[in-house]
């Protein structure tokens, strides 16, 4: 494990970025610059390269907590809140670029905007994307955050928040963390008789998306409502 200091000034990352540009640094080496500086015996290479290997890549460091990045070697509190600052800096541009006319018009838009959020998450989460008649979103927001593998919320609860905000059509989305984005049969069944519900209720239930490791599974798209 060498000091950044001692390598050749052309692969060092400042130097690197500055003379090939940003895009030339491998993904260790970008996290260095945001780490700033090692400690005895790990440079901030090192220590990019040892986040990438233990949360395999990027997809994992983005939602890692304060927490669990405190408790890795040659982290402190000021490097570990600028890398927080970095993932969040990424999410936001995700979400700034995946803005709608008021709109979605397709299940994988939706998944665009809260992919990195719902793959992250270490628990369960159920968002409810509220609309009009037009299709227009009214709101969007997440009612029940539950434990590691389960999610429990009532049909009950779902409707009275889409009664609350005037909702006729409304969009499901909810998340296996660490796992696959395909439903369970639990799922299946439990969005069936949600969909029946809801027609009964003169609501009617357009998609449910699971989301997980960066892909998604669309209920609506596989002709299951």
């Amino acid at each position: 494990m060498s000091r950044i200091v001692d390598l050749p000034p052309d692969e060092r990352p400042r130097e690197k970025a500055v003379k090939y540009g940003i895009v030339s640094l491998s993904n260790a080496e970008v996290l260095a610059l945001i780490i700033g500086s090692g400690v005895q015996h790990l440079s901030a290479i090192d220590i990019g390269n040892d986040l990438l290997t233990q949360f395999k890549g990027f997809q994992g460091l983005v939602g890692v907590s304060y927490q669990n990045l405190l408790k890795q070697k040659g982290l402190k509190q000021g490097n570990a809140l600028r890398l927080l600052a970095a993932f969040e800096l990424v999410k936001r541009v995700e979400k700034a670029t995946s803005e709608t006319d008021g709109f979605y018009h397709s299940s994988s838009e939706i998944f665009q905007k809260y992919k990195t959020d719902f793959s992250s998450a270490p628990q369960e989460m159920l968002l409810v994307i509220m609309m009009n008649r037009q299709n227009r979103v009214l709101k969007e927001e997440i009612i029940y955050r539950g434990s590691v593998s389960s999610m429990m919320v009532s049909s009950r609860e779902i409707f009275v928040r889409l009664f609350v905000n005037e909702t006729v059509r409304f969009v499901l989305v909810h998340n296996h963390p660490g796992g696959f984005c395909e439903p369970s049969k639990e799922d299946i069944a439990a969005t069936i008789t949600l969909k029946k519900e809801a027609t009964r209720l003169g609501l009617h239930l357009i998609d449910h998306i699971v989301i997980a490791n960066h892909e998604y599974y669309s209920m609506a798209e596989h002709k299951l409502l």
